[in-house]
């Protein structure tokens, strides 16, 4: 075989390659773009988020909030909803947009300070989102706060650690 047609075969290979895997990611993509849809059906993860627990007189940390949550929340005194979630993670940015729709329906405040929970507090992005709920609650200290990332575990923690250090 010539060079010519092995550099054209592996040219074909390729390009079947880059179009299988396109048709194979763009159902997952599209799935995770619209999360915010299924999510509440998800069982399997609801059981592994963690509880609500009140961290500071007017901070209460918990995981992502259904309608119903929120509304309860809402009739608790909670004006304010700070989210950790992180508008570029696909499947995160559909539940900000949710939550936003759901807090302006419920006269409720939504701020977003998008965290990372694979990097550290100290990380820029962490670190910047800890800084801009500290100056929240530290300007509204008779406001009541829901804090939040989607499992109420690991962002959220971090909070907790900052609002209350150990």
């Amino acid at each position: 075989m010539s060079e010519g047609l092995i550099g054209a075969k592996l040219v074909s290979l390729l390009v079947r390659l880059c179009l299988l895997s396109v048709i194979l990611a763009a159902p997952v993509y599209l799935a995770l773009a619209n999360f915010a849809t299924f999510e509440p059906y998800l069982f399997p993860l609801h059981a592994i988020q963690a509880g609500e627990r009140q961290v500071t007189p007017n901070v209460i940390i918990g995981p992502y909030p259904s309608e119903a949550r929120l509304m309860e929340l809402r009739r608790s005194g909670v004006r304010v909803v700070i989210s950790l979630l992180n508008q570029d993670l696909v499947y995160e940015k559909p539940l900000i947009a949710r939550e936003n729709e759901l807090a302006s329906a419920f006269d409720m405040e939504e701020l977003n300070a998008p965290m990372d929970s694979s990097e550290p507090a100290n990380s820029k992005l962490n670190a910047a989102a800890l800084a801009k709920v500290r100056a929240f609650v530290r300007s509204h200290p008779n406001t009541r706060v829901y804090v939040h990332c989607y499992l109420g575990k690991h962002r959220v923690q971090q909070v907790a650690n900052m609002l209350v250090p150990q």
